[in-house]
């Protein structure tokens, strides 16, 4: 089991960046399923401070919708958590029904 800090995961860059990001999934993904012990990857997130600026809202959620393009192609399940209290229900609504803001 692995615990990365945010700084080592959501902003390696120093921000919030969906290339880095989704760059993050496939390599982790890539070394557990390379060192063969194991054949199936569970990984869990919790969702970043940048939900809590709405310029920073519009790039998580592209960066939602390419994650699951992304990760579909491997045998891997992710699970996102959100704090309802931080960020209320409307951007649950949004991840799990769309449509997308901005």
């Amino acid at each position: 089991m692995e615990l990365p800090a945010k700084a080592d995961t959501y902003l390696r860059s120093g921000q919030f960046s969906t290339g880095y990001m989704l760059d993050y999934w496939r390599e982790v993904a890539t070394a557990t399923l390379g060192a063969a012990r194991f054949s199936f990857v569970r990984a869990t997130g919790e969702m970043p401070s940048v939900l809590d600026h709405p310029d920073g809202r519009a790039e998580f959620f592209r960066y939602k919708s390419l994650l699951m393009a992304a990760i579909s192609a491997l045998p891997e399940v992710v699970v996102c958590l959100f704090d309802l209290e931080r960020f209320g229900a409307e951007v649950l609504t949004w991840i799990l029904c769309g449509p997308i803001p901005g």
